[in-house]
């Protein structure tokens, strides 16, 4: 008797953790699925009201799958999976990112190409910023190779305009940041931190944001989830849901509000030209909104580009809350150095 009830008691611990172990596998299972038809309603949205146009919708279903796919890797394989997924999905996006512009299979083919020509400049970069020399002399090569970029694309050489607007999109600003971190030699850069922060899916999207975020490398790596992926995904759909909104408002204030020069001829008319083309930023804001958090999806956890910047009370206090990558950008790679510089002069 006493030995039945020893294995009873030593069956009751295993048992109550399978229990345990299934609840909480209903549990994600159910977040998952509450995910997915909130994306699912959000698609359904940018369709019926055509936010952004087509080329938007087609990004945001490549994102959507994406995330669904990137959910289901293993922890080991969701970074490179990130970058393979942004990949592939940036064809589809480049090839329809001019909605009147569509010749066939071969544009597949066409974007296909453009996007290895793009992966291998990226690899030259990487490249040349490792090589075992002197940081200065890695510098100025990267420069006389975006020097020869620029060249090409004054004479219309090689790439077509849009092309060469996801190539800057995509390397100028974060170059600049990616190299100030390989200066400071914090710690050895991985090709796969280099991939998954240069080919950034939403980055494709170049007739649908001209303007894209400034995305710190260095907190682009530390904000990396790999286990809590779904509260990070909740969070980013209601990133989403904000950028929309605020989309639609810039949609009501230039539509409906907005007025032009040619139309002030009182000081109410004056009022309507002037502080709706202020509120306009709206659309930023929104876009910005959705980028990043489209991003939060494949687990990376960006803190907010602009915050309630409406309610700042100063314009110091407005600086400090709308657009807070760029403001974070010049900090730290140009008044930093330039204050710490003029301090050991004098």
């Amino acid at each position: 008797m006493s030995v039945a009830a020893g294995e009873l008691s030593a069956r009751i611990p295993a048992s109550a953790a399978r229990d345990s172990g299934a609840t909480a596998s209903r549990g994600e299972t159910a977040r998952f699925v509450l995910v997915l038809a909130q994306l699912a309603s959000l698609l359904y949205v940018f369709y019926v009201f055509n936010i952004e146009g087509p080329p938007f919708f087609y990004l945001a279903a490549c994102c959507f799958a994406g995330f669904v796919i990137h959910y289901t890797l293993p922890a080991r394989f969701k970074q490179s999976g990130f970058i393979v997924i942004s990949l592939l999905s940036g064809v589809v996006v480049l090839t329809h990112a001019d909605p009147w512009v569509f010749r066939g299979p071969m544009h597949y083919v066409e974007s296909a190409g453009f996007l290895v020509l793009l992966l291998g400049f990226g690899l030259l970069i990487l490249g040349v910023l490792r090589l075992p020399v002197r940081f200065w002399v890695r510098l100025g090569v990267v420069l006389l190779i975006g020097g020869t970029a620029a060249w090409l694309r004054h004479r219309h050489v090689l790439l077509t305009e849009g092309q060469w607007r996801v190539l800057g999109a995509i390397f100028m600003f974060r170059l600049i940041l990616y190299a100030y971190e390989v200066k400071a030699g914090r710690s050895k850069e991985k090709p796969g931190d280099y991939l998954s922060y240069f080919y950034l899916l939403p980055n494709f999207a170049y007739s649908v944001f001209p303007v894209f975020p400034v995305i710190d490398y260095a907190t682009f790596k530390k904000c990396r989830v790999i286990n809590d992926v779904l509260p990070t995904a909740q969070r980013g759909v209601a990133w989403i849901v904000r950028g929309t909104i605020q989309i639609g408002l810039y949609r009501l204030i230039y539509h409906r509000i907005a007025i032009g020069p040619d139309d002030v001829d009182s000081f109410a008319t004056l009022c309507r030209y002037v502080f709706p083309s202020y509120l306009m930023y709206v659309h930023v804001s929104g876009q910005f909104h959705i980028i990043t958090g489209m991003l939060h999806l494949f687990g990376y956890r960006l803190p907010e580009t602009n915050r309630r910047y409406l309610l700042a009370e100063s314009f110091t206090d407005f600086w400090r809350r709308i657009n807070i990558y760029w403001k974070d950008f010049m900090v730290k790679c140009f008044y930093y150095p330039a204050y710490f510089r003029l301090r050991k002069r004098n």
